[in-house]
């Protein structure tokens, strides 16, 4: 199951499990979504970061869920690019006991994309020996001032299995996030 509480999940009742990491603001949006009939989140409000300025704009998590060091876990969300040229990115972080980030694992939209959608990214990771705990990120490199990245859907769990009896962590069986470590 997703180790988000639902206010981060969704921003459907506020945007406190979110906060602006750089020069972004986070607020709610009602866009016109139209989720496949089998593939509906819920309710109508998704999260807005919006770039403050031109330059690299970015939100991250403010509920940190607890992890296993040696874990391997997977973090998605849904991403509603601005343009169809927006370099786009989700973000897994993982965070020690003072909550100091120790290591992150970028997940970059691939470019370019097929359209103004909505498109369900992942980055993956193994927990640090020193993890406690775990986030996420979204962010827009390069944005105008006033670019709207909107997002809905964040979860982060532990990575499944790609096929029974691998070895080989998430991020090197499914290619969602890059090369990885081939």
């Amino acid at each position: 199951g997703n180790l988000f509480a639902f206010g981060t999940e969704s921003a459907e009742i506020d945007t406190s499990g979110w906060a602006p990491d750089v020069n972004a603001a986070v607020s709610r949006q009602v866009p016109a979504v139209s989720w496949s009939i089998s593939n509906y989140l819920v309710g109508g409000h998704v999260l807005a970061v919006t770039a403050s300025g031109a330059g690299n704009a970015s939100a991250v998590t403010v509920d940190r869920p607890t992890v296993t060091p040696g874990t391997d876990y997977l973090a998605y969300v849904y991403l509603n690019p601005p343009t169809l040229a927006a370099d786009t990115w989700v973000e897994l972080r993982y965070y020690d006991s003072n909550g100091n980030q120790i290591s992150a694992a970028r997940s970059p939209l691939v470019q370019p994309s097929p359209g103004q959608g909505w498109y369900r990214q992942r980055a993956s990771a193994v927990a640090p020996s020193n993890a406690t705990t775990c986030g996420i990120a979204v962010g827009i490199n390069g944005a105008s001032g006033g670019q709207v990245l909107r997002l809905e859907g964040a979860v982060v769990t532990v990575a499944p299995a790609l096929q029974a009896g691998t070895i080989l962590p998430y991020a090197d069986g499914s290619f969602e996030q890059g090369i990885a470590g081939w």
